[in-house]
């Protein structure tokens, strides 16, 4: 005989059997800005997001959200991604904390966020799920915003990485030191400025494999390394694939 089909109102009701504080928790991140915050089943379905999220990503109500997976809400080459950090938690039983991830902005376009996720346990210490934090500034603070320091150097990452940029430019363009900059960036971002440039050349380039049939040196060029055998070691060194295989892998899947 088949398995019934596990309803919205069932899936939460067990979860909440088995983890009763993570749900009633999310209800905080409502009133609180610049952070939201979601839980997930083993299975990597959701069964609460904050209000900013569902609104973000165009549903009326965290209702209609619970259940859905990341394959149903993003782009496949995006999704797997979120997939293999929550089984990072999952698997380990340790969060991953202030990793870079890109995710829908107010805009509805992929961006830049701050995301933490934590293992979620029963009451009897097994992991039953994930709960995670997106904030677009970290520490509470808006320091991600255009007028600040970090904001100013990030945005000018997004408008010049094609270019051969350098922390002594990135410096002037905040009015910090370089050593400054370099404290900053890896306190607030959690990680280097070096590396932050080559994640976001990744994120660019990763969408133009899918989405064109540039060859990879045209790509390569157009997002600002120096040759094909940079990008393809980077490329690799990110994604843990390299871009040929990527393309061939989610060639079509952008809708």
């Amino acid at each position: 005989m088949p398995a019934l089909a596990i309803t919205a109102e069932n899936l939460v009701e067990r979860f909440y059997e088995s983890a009763p504080c993570a749900l009633g928790f999310v209800a905080m991140f409502d009133d609180i800005p610049d952070v939201e915050c979601f839980v997930k089943d083993l299975e990597g379905r959701r069964v609460r997001v904050s209000e900013g999220i569902w609104r973000r990503l165009g549903f009326r109500s965290a209702a209609e959200m619970v259940g859905k997976k990341d394959h149903e809400l993003f782009p496949p080459y995006v999704a797997d991604q979120y997939v293999r950090s929550d089984r990072q938690v999952l698997e380990t039983g340790l969060p991953v904390v202030g990793q870079l991830e890109v995710w829908v902005n107010a805009q509805g376009v992929l961006d830049w966020f701050v995301v933490s996720k934590y293992p979620v346990r029963s009451r009897g210490g097994g992991v039953v799920g994930i709960m995670g934090t997106l904030r677009t500034a970290p520490r509470g603070q808006r320091a991600f915003t255009p007028v600040s320091a970090l904001g100013k150097v990030m945005e000018h990452v997004r408008e010049n990485f094609r270019t051969g940029l350098s922390v002594a430019e990135l410096a002037a363009v905040c009015g910090l030191s370089e050593r400054q900059l370099r404290r900053r960036f890896a306190q607030e971002v959690g990680m280097g400025v070096a590396e932050f440039i080559i994640k976001t050349r990744i994120q660019v380039a990763s969408d133009q494999l899918v989405r064109t049939q540039n060859a990879l040196s045209q790509i390569a060029l157009e997002v600002g390394f120096c040759d094909q055998s940079a990008f393809c070691r980077a490329f690799r060194q990110q994604l843990g694939v390299s871009p040929g295989a990527y393309r061939r892998r989610y060639a079509g899947a952008t809708g």
